[in-house]
């Protein structure tokens, strides 16, 4: 699953994130809100973050 990701940066956009999911932004940032999707990091209000880690970590418990 790591293959998946390789070709991203560490710490991944949201627009990434959603893209590698397959679901709109909209729907991460709701995800993000409410305690669902992949763990989710602010470098600063307004600046969500992901790491690959909890990418992959989300991805294994489907």
């Amino acid at each position: 699953m790591g293959s998946l990701l390789s070709d991203y940066p560490p710490l991944l956009l949201r627009s990434e994130v959603a893209e590698i999911l397959r679901v709109s932004v909209s729907t991460l940032s709701r995800w993000a809100r409410d305690g669902l999707g992949p763990e989710c990091l602010y470098l600063s209000e307004g600046s969500p973050r992901y790491t690959k880690g909890s990418v992959i970590d989300y991805l294994k418990g489907l």
